[in-house]
Formats: structure tokens, C-alpha cells, sequence
């Protein structure tokens, strides 16, 4: 499905398509830590957060946000049927889980319609790769801390 596109753009010559996000997890640090990681890659821009996956369907419907990123162990609703339920909508946006899950939980939200999954702990190395294949039409946006200083220093 191509990229449904942003109303907002990113100043400058050319505008560029912003990537309308949700954060979903039940901690608050989490979903903090994350806005805070993702907030200077340019060409994204955190539209709200929910603290479990009914929460997430509800905002999901009124933001329609161009992708979730959402927890699997949530109260209410977990992860894995939270993304199944948006993923029938008639256009989903783009579900990367970001969690700490057992493999065969990690298989079931695979199977649910996820379309990435991504470690906690290992965030700061993948997920922006994980962005960057889902929206490749989406310029600028940066490449996390340690991605970017291997650009820098291969100039």
C-alpha cells in the first residue's frame, strides 16, 4: 500500500511527507522514551499516545495516524489483538511492535498483521531501519544517533 501521505511537510524547498505516529505502551517512561528517540529524525511526528490497545483502535480511528507503534503486553486489549483489529481496517496504518516478548508471542503478532517487529533494548539500533523500509518514499528522515555518526564519518 503506498504511503497515504501527511497534511503537514517539513519547511523548506521541497515539502517533504510527514509520518503521522502513535505510540502505544502501557508505561509512560516507555512511550516517553520513544517520542524522545524519534522526535529529531525529521519527518515524523508523534500525533498521540494510548496506554492499551483499545485505547490505541480508538485513536487509531479519530488520528489516523500513518503508523502505530505499539507494545504487546498492555492491559484492556494487548498488542496482538489491537493490531489484528486495525489491520482490518479499511486502510491501516503501518504497525511496528516494540516490545519484549517471547518468540512464539513475537510469531502471533507477526501472524496478527504487524508489520515489524522491534526489541526494547535494541530500538536504538533498529528502528529507524524498520521505518525507513516501511515508508521509503519519505525523505528526511534521519538516521538514529548511532547510524548517523557512520554516515558522518563515511564522507
Amino acid at each position: 500500500m503506498p504511503f497515504m501521505g501527511a497534511t503537514d511537510a517539513i519547511p523548506g524547498p521541497t515539502p517533504t511527507p510527514v509520518i503521522h505516529t502513535l505510540i502505544v505502551d502501557d508505561s509512560e517512561s516507555v512511550r516517553q522514551r520513544i517520542e524522545a528517540f524519534i522526535q529529531d529524525w525529521g519527518s515524523i511526528k508523534v500525533v498521540g499516545t494510548a496506554t492499551n490497545g483499545d485505547e490505541a483502535f480508538a485513536k487509531v480511528l479519530a488520528l489516523r495516524p500513518d503508523l502505530v507503534l505499539m507494545d504487546i503486553d498492555m492491559p484492556v486489549m494487548d498488542g496482538i489483538n489491537a493490531t489484528q483489529k486495525i489491520k482490518q481496517l479499511t486502510h491501516p496504518p503501518r504497525v511496528i511492535v516494540v516490545s519484549l516478548a517471547p518468540p512464539s508471542l513475537v510469531r502471533a503478532v507477526l501472524k496478527a498483521g504487524a508489520d515489524a517487529y522491534c526489541e526494547k533494548h535494541r530500538m536504538h539500533e533498529t528502528l529507524g531501519n524498520h521505518i525507513r523500509t516501511l515508508f521509503p518514499n519519505v525523505k528526511g528522515l534521519c538516521a538514529n544517533p548511532s547510524e548517523q555518526a557512520q554516515s558522518d564519518e563515511s564522507r
